[in-house]
């Protein structure tokens, strides 16, 4: 599907939440990205996305079905220096695994050497062996830096949770 990539606005924020959250903390909703099994609360709210959108040097890239024309997925690039920062990158559960996140991840490439930055990185909480798996094939590389997950304050852990850095150069 020839989906439409383009920065979100504030009047995306509502959807967005909801993806968002669906994407993390929905469970039983057909999809390989949640944390529900340990991160409780919410990911996001509305209100938090409008504060993001307002960070100088970042944009939100939001997927739209062109047939619908719903948001069904996003990923935040944020450029710090000669790199790029990314995370929440969401795909609507029932379409994950069809190649929405890779064409999401590209959009974040483009978007770092559009601003002249020679590589970007990630944090993932390091449990998630199937993500690290999906970032490694994306070239993605461990970094060693870890980060206690209390630190963001994005959910209620169920269990002592670790971020774990990974940097891709391009």
């Amino acid at each position: 599907m020839a989906y439409k990539f383009a920065p979100a606005g504030k009047d995306d924020v509502s959807d967005l939440s909801i993806l968002v959250n669906r994407c993390y903390r929905g469970k039983d909703l057909g999809g390989w990205t949640t944390e529900a099994d340990f991160l409780g609360g919410i990911r996001t709210t509305p209100e938090m996305l409008e504060q993001q959108l307002k960070e100088e040097y970042l944009t939100m890239i939001k997927a739209v079905d062109p047939v619908t024309g719903k948001i069904v997925g996003c990923v935040y690039c944020k450029v710090d220096g000669t790199s790029v920062h990314s995370g929440m990158l969401c795909v609507e559960p029932s379409i994950q695994a069809k190649g929405l996140g890779k064409m999401l991840m590209q959009e974040v490439d483009n978007f770092a050497l559009n601003n002249n930055c020679t590589s970007v990185t990630i944090d993932v909480i390091s449990i998630r062996d199937s993500l690290i798996a999906f970032y490694e094939r994306r070239g993605f590389r461990p970094t060693g830096k870890t980060t206690p997950f209390s630190k963001f304050g994005v959910g209620d852990a169920k269990r002592e949770l670790v971020f774990q850095e990974m940097k891709k150069q391009l």
